[in-house]
């Protein structure tokens, strides 16, 4: 990295990765194979932009932003999710990132901080945020090459926020998912990030179960699932240290829309307990609802049937129905075309009339790929299939047509 650096401002550098943007990096490899002591790192720019383009729409508006490895591109933060995890810093905070890596999320807290303070083990990946930083115009950024434990363990200042985002990969490259295996160590390392910092936002994998990271950590005030309206993509846990234990932790499912455009469903615990959802009575109506991935991963079943005033079709079916259309309900809405019970008459009929159908299976004896075989239907169309559970234990299958 020290010997690529200084090409980093060479026009002849830039205009060598313009001019090969949209070719076969691979091939690239092959045909210009030490050709120039800063081809391999030119070809990592062609791919790293070529995979990035749509999640850092917003960072790749400047040309030269640079990449420090391919890996770092694959692990980076979407700019949408950088800037939403930057609201949760106050404006004009001290903060300390602790996993600075390619620097998406740290850049856009700067946005929002007065001075920022971000770690990183590997000295070449300090010395290409730095570049970066000044590339877009950062100036309260100080970023310092070290173990961020030892950082915490030994400084003496004391900062509003600690964002930290722990490393989900093994030396082994396995994936990890439980906290306390993740590294830094968050779990073990808590009391002391506490001491140093009112808040801290910790990153974790949307394979968690959010119940149970409020009950492995301490002073959680927020907990997030955050994702797109197809996935969801991480928790973030919210830890504040004026926070009371016995103080009810609010849930937020967030959305993102490929448009910028966010949602946010928020409640609180105690809210879902003490809600009472309405069963389906008879066969589901005009409109089907189904919740987010964000939401779904926060599971607020009874909550959701409470509060728009819709009947959930089974205790452990979570899809719900309507007979007039409910716009603001957080996720999915279809349009009822019909309903039909799940019998040999069926199955026989079903791909005459649908050929092809998007199956999604919700209590459900069958998977999708079980059950479309069965109906010897194919996957795709316009049309969606809902085979599901009712409230009498019938099984039927919805056919639906998307609302937007």
């Amino acid at each position: 990295m020290n010997d690529i650096s200084k090409y980093l401002n060479d026009e002849i550098f830039w205009d060598w990765i313009y001019s090969h943007i949209n070719d076969d990096p691979k091939e690239l490899s092959l045909r210009f194979a030490h050709s120039s002591p800063w081809v391999d790192f030119a070809i990592v720019q062609i791919e790293c932009r070529q995979k990035s383009s749509r999640k850092l729409n917003t960072t790749l508006n400047n040309s030269f932003f640079t990449f420090p490895t391919l890996l770092s591109a694959e692990q980076s933060t979407s700019d949408a999710l950088a800037r939403f995890h930057a609201s949760l810093v106050p404006i004009g905070s001290s903060v300390l990132d602790m996993t600075c890596g390619l620097g998406i999320d740290c850049f856009h807290i700067c946005r929002r901080a007065n001075s920022v303070t971000a770690i990183d083990i590997n000295p070449d990946i300090v010395k290409i945020a730095n570049y970066n930083a000044k590339l877009l115009k950062i100036s309260n950024l100080n970023l310092i090459s070290c173990d961020s434990v030892d950082y915490v363990k030994q400084t003496d200042h004391h900062f509003d926020v600690i964002f930290v985002d722990p490393a989900r990969r093994s030396s082994t490259n396995r994936r990890l998912f439980a906290l306390a295996d993740c590294q830094p160590n968050i779990v073990s390392l808590l009391p002391l990030l506490m001491e140093i910092a009112d808040r801290i936002i910790i990153k974790m994998s949307p394979m968690l179960d959010a119940t149970a990271v409020i009950n492995e950590l301490s002073n959680v005030s927020d907990i997030y699932a955050i994702g797109t309206p197809t996935e969801c993509k991480e928790l973030v846990a919210v830890i504040d240290s004026s926070q009371s234990e016995s103080s009810d932790v609010q849930r937020h499912a967030v959305t993102i829309a490929a448009t910028g455009d966010l949602s946010d469903f928020s409640f609180s615990e105690n809210e879902e307990i003490t809600s009472t959802p309405t069963m389906l009575a008879e066969t589901p109506a005009k409109f089907l609802y189904v919740p987010s991935p964000s939401v779904a991963k926060l599971m607020p079943y009874r909550l959701l049937s409470a509060r728009f005033s819709l009947e959930k079709l089974g205790p452990n079916t979570h899809l719900y129905h309507s007979t007039s259309i409910v716009t603001d309900f957080p996720g999915a809405r279809y349009a009822i075309i019909e309903t039909l019970s799940f019998d040999k008459a069926t199955i026989k009929s079903f791909a005459t009339k649908y050929p092809k159908i998007n199956i999604s299976t919700r209590s459900f004896p069958l998977s999708p790929d079980e059950l479309r075989k069965r109906l010897k239907t194919k996957d795709g169309g316009s049309l969606f299939l809902f085979a599901c559970t009712l409230a009498d234990s019938s099984k039927v299958l919805i056919v639906a047509e998307k609302q937007t």
